[in-house]
Formats: structure tokens, sequence, C-alpha cells
């Protein structure tokens, strides 16, 4: 995230993975969130903590632990309310997180730098305003804290308390519409506009506004929640692209944003116990956050920084982006916004333009072009390149596809170096071996597919698994002289699953892409492949041209890449 540009980072704090058992606090190895916030206060990457009490972020019961909301019963009114056992369950919670937090605030010349309070919640104010108190007086003493600014709030909002940090998305996974890509107001977030407040988050749960609140245009406006590509519900899988995510992002900053947060900006794979039965995926078939079956393991949102670590297209078309806001700022961040109309605005010496709209017009590449910039080292009077940033005295610009770059001053020239745009599509990663398969069982009748309590398509449960195809999988010189290697399976199937031994460790809902496994991660044992067939249910969503023509369980091929080739971490 670092060498992407980005200058600070935000992370969940999930209840349900550090006190799962009531009074039991685990914040050990993947958990370490104390190891974690050195980490980044040694690469001086400042820290937002979201620590809820309700994260949501497709987590089971949006990261409230199940003994929570046994004791809150059927009355989940009690769960987000001033409730007195529920505010004395979270003080408690919030105490034992500072242990770990503590010495590592931004005033103890640690990373975390602000807190967000919440997450997605109407309120009403009083319980806003009560756990911000809650966390400041048991310490979480920080430059700013944040909440999201959707939905609006109930009831009168006191100003200065919490910042309100905004987002939009490309399409969601959540949408209920199974007829067409980008339903709704999802191609509004491709358009400049004055408006902060999106239409497109959590349609299928929250109340949707077209205008900002009165409060809004009080505070600076900040994205927490860009989209930063998109994960597949069971019921939707749609496909964004990076060049999705780079279009929105340009569009919002032309809009004013001075802060471009995304979420997410990498992704990651759920700490399940499977032999236990414990997964932290929401799903349907859960108590409270039960809106949507994700994949019970992967939480790939094909984002800058994919599951495995690696930096995607995304990650390279972002990063110049977050050069020009690094290097040239002070130009336009405190100027007045002029939105001309849906596709062009200014800021500053900067026009912004864009005419590309997801699965619309996808063949232009949005741009920021500067005019009548005077510069450290001369005034630019108009370019047809978009600045990226200094190399001593020379200007770095980044041509455009399709445009020839050209300078024009006004006065005396000054040294400019022209730099290619980046690719807006992962290159494969050539094959580091050739797996063997060898099918080991047929698939039984095809599985029904039924909505569930959300009246849309309900995932398998783990009893359908048996009924699986399966396919034993043969790793050349064994896994484990693969450190870096990523197991790719190119199917044909509704959902598919790796096996280590019996017990599952990854898995994918189809969309045309391939199940992919990193090796290190998976225990040493006898790997299998376990598919269930496509149907062609009209209760499940693929986005053309990627929707199968044919029905089954196929495993067409199996290869290990050399993921260390797209290691964020090579990025200097």
């Amino acid at each position: 995230m670092r060498s992407g540009g980005l200058t600070m980072l935000a992370t969940y704090v999930f209840w349900n993975h550090h006190e799962e058992q009531e009074g039991v606090f685990d914040f050990s190895g993947r958990r370490d969130l104390a190891k974690f916030l050195e980490i980044c206060g040694r690469n001086n990457m400042p820290v937002v903590l979201r620590i809820g009490p309700w994260d949501h972020g497709e987590c089971v019961d949006g990261g409230f632990p199940g003994w929570l909301i046994d004791r809150c019963g059927a009355d989940t009114k009690r769960l987000r309310s001033l409730d007195p056992a529920y505010m004395a369950a979270v003080e408690r919670f919030w105490r034992r997180l500072f242990k770990e937090v503590d010495g590592h605030l931004w005033k103890q010349g640690g990373a975390v730098v602000g807190v967000q309070i919440e997450n997605e919640c109407r309120g009403p104010w009083p319980y806003m305003q009560a756990l911000k108190d809650l966390a400041v007086k048991i310490g979480f003493d920080v430059p700013f804290y944040t909440r999201t600014g959707w939905p609006q709030m109930n009831g009168r909002v006191k100003y200065g308390e919490l910042l309100p940090l905004f987002g939009d998305y490309a399409d969601g996974f959540w949408e209920r519409n199974l007829k067409e890509p980008s339903p709704g107001n999802y191609l509004r977030a491709f358009d400049f506009s004055n408006v902060r407040t999106s239409a497109n988050i959590a349609t299928e749960q929250l109340p949707q506004s077209l205008a900002d609140d009165a409060a809004t245009a009080q505070y600076p406006y900040f994205t927490c929640e860009l989209g930063g590509g998109m994960p597949s519900s069971y019921h939707r899988r749609v496909r964004v692209t990076p060049m999705d995510t780079y279009a929105m992002a340009l569009v919002r900053l032309g809009s004013g944003s001075n802060l471009l947060g995304y979420y997410m900006y990498a992704g990651g794979t759920n700490p399940n116990r499977p032999q236990e039965g414990v997964f932290f995926n929401e799903r349907q078939s859960s108590r409270y956050t039960n809106h949507n079956d994700l994949p019970p393991f992967s939480y790939e949102f094909y984002a800058p920084v994919s599951e495995f670590g690696e930096a995607t297209a995304a990650w390279h078309l972002l990063k110049p982006l977050h050069e020009f806001c690094a290097n040239f700022a002070a130009d336009f961040a405190t100027n007045e916004v002029h939105v001309i109309d849906s596709r062009n605005a200014v800021r500053g010496p900067f026009r912004f333009h864009s005419d590309y709209v997801r699965t619309k017009n996808t063949s232009c590449v949005p741009y920021i072009f500067p005019e009548n910039w005077r510069t450290p080292y001369g005034t630019i009077k108009s370019a047809t390149a978009q600045p990226v940033g200094w190399e001593g005295d020379t200007l770095v610009m980044m041509a455009i596809p399709g445009i020839e770059p050209k300078v024009e001053f006004a006065g005396n020239p000054f040294k400019i170096k022209f730099i290619p745009f980046p690719k807006t599509k992962d290159d494969p990663l050539p094959a580091a071996a050739v797996c063997t398969f060898a099918k080991i069982k047929s698939a039984t009748a095809p599985r029904e597919i039924k909505t569930g309590s959300r009246n849309v398509a309900e995932q398998p449960s783990e009893q359908d698994w048996e009924a699986a195809a399966e396919w034993e999988i043969s790793i050349p010189g064994g896994k484990e002289q693969s450190p870096d290697a990523i197991l790719e399976v190119d199917y044909l199937g509704d959902v598919a699953r790796v096996y280590v031994d019996g017990v599952p460790v990854a898995d994918d809902f189809y969309k045309a892409l391939p199940l992919r496994c990193a090796l290190w991660r998976i225990p040493k044992g006898k790997i299998t492949v376990r598919i269930l067939p496509w149907t062609d249910s009209p209760l499940i969503y693929v986005e053309m041209p990627y929707r199968p023509a044919t029905t089954g369980a196929e495993i067409h091929s199996v290869r290990m890449v050399d993921a260390s080739q797209r290691f964020a971490s090579k990025y200097k």
C-alpha cells in the first residue's frame, strides 16, 4: 500500500475475531493487531482503526460475537443501541482492545491517527456520541474521529464530533437486480458531481438518497469507500475492472475529494476453522448481518493488492494518480471545484475529463490536463499529458492513450519527461509448472438452487459439498518446493473448493476466472478440488460475456504460477 502511493490505511477490528468466546481474547497470530500497528509505524503509514463495535465488512453478524447476539435474544434492537448490557459489553471489549493499541497512538509517536466509530449507522445521534465519548474515556485519544457519511443520521447531529467520510461503487454484489450490469444509480459513479452522497452503497439494506444532508458541506470531502474492485456474492457475480476503479477515483478527485479512500485496497482470506464448522463470512443463514451469501474463505476483492499480496493492474493504474495528489495537492486542494458537466470539472489549474462509463463507454481513458499552471520552473499554458511528479527539475507527465502528448509553455520552457500509461489488465503469469489432475468422483444429481431468507439464491451448505465432483491434484515436486506459488484451476461449475485431506481451505464462486489458492497458506496433505455443477439457474447473475453456455462440472487445466513476480513487496 505504501509503495502504491497511499499515505494512510484503515483496518477493521472485528469483535468476533478477538472475543469469539465471552471474556476470552485472542490477539495472536493473524489477529496480532499490535504487531500490525508496529509494522505500520515503522513504515510511516498512519492508520485509522475502524473499531465498530459493528463493522459489517461482509463478516458474519457484522463482527458481533455470537454470545452477544444470544444475550439480546430475539430483540436485536438492543444491539447498536444505548442498552446498558450492550454498552457494558462494548466497553469491556474496547478496554481490552486499547491494551493492544496503547503505545501506537499518534501522540505517542505511533501510527494510529484516527478512529472510526460504528459503520453505516443511522444513529440516533446520542448513540454515536456515547460511543465516541466512551472511546475517548478509554484512551483512544487521536487527532480525528470519523463515521461513514451514509446513511443519513436520525435526528440532529452535533457538529465537529465525527467527520463523515463517503464512498461510491461501480457495481455491487449486493444488488437484487439480476438482469443487467451496473443497475440503478451505479453509472452515476462515473459522473462529475457536486453531490458527495452515493446511492450505490448497501442498496439491499439502507435507504438511499441522491442529495447531501445539510451538515455535509461543513466538512472536508473525504472518501473511505471507493470500490477498489468487487467480490462476488452467490447470487450476483460482477467483474469490476481496474479501469472502472481508476475512472471512478479520478472523477471523485475532480468532484472535490481531498482524500481517495478505497474499499478494498487489499483483499484477504477469512480465518475459518472448518473442522469445527466455524466460518466468518456473511451469509443469509446468519442471525444478524445476513444480507448476502459471500464465499466462506475468499474475500478476494480484485483490488489493487490481491488476496495473496500481488500488485495488480489496478495498483499500477492508481499509483500515478496518487503521485499526482502527493506532488501537486497544494495547487488544487483548497481551490473551489467547478463541475462544468457530468464529463468535465476544473480544480485550480487542472482540468479533469472522463467519458468513461462502465459497460457503456469503455474505449476512452480519463485524464487530468493542466491549464495556465505556474510551476517552480515556469508556467505551462496548456498540455495534453497528465502530471505525475518531479525528477529534480524535470516534470514527469503521463501520456494518455489516443492523445499525442504536447506541452505549450507561457514563457521559457523547462524539461519534460513523458512516461507511458500503465497497462489496464494483468498479464497472465507464466506457469511455473503444469499440474496433473485425476477425477475421483462425479457429481450426483445437480443441486436445486433455491432462495434464502433474503430472497436471493442461497449458496451450498456443507452437506451439499458431499455431492460435488472431485479431482485429485498432483503438484510436481510437492508444494513445499514452490514457496511462492499459487495454484490456479481453470474450471466450469457453479462453485469450487480446494481441500487438503478432506478439509476445505479455499473457494470460488464461478465468474470465468480461475480458482486460486496460495500454496504457502495451506498445510501439507492430499490436495483435491471439488466442484458443484453449473445449472444455468436464473437466480444467479454472471456478467456477460462470462456466463457459461454449457452446464456441468469440469476442470480444464491446473497450473502453478510464480506469484513473486507480482508481489507488492517488491515495489519500492
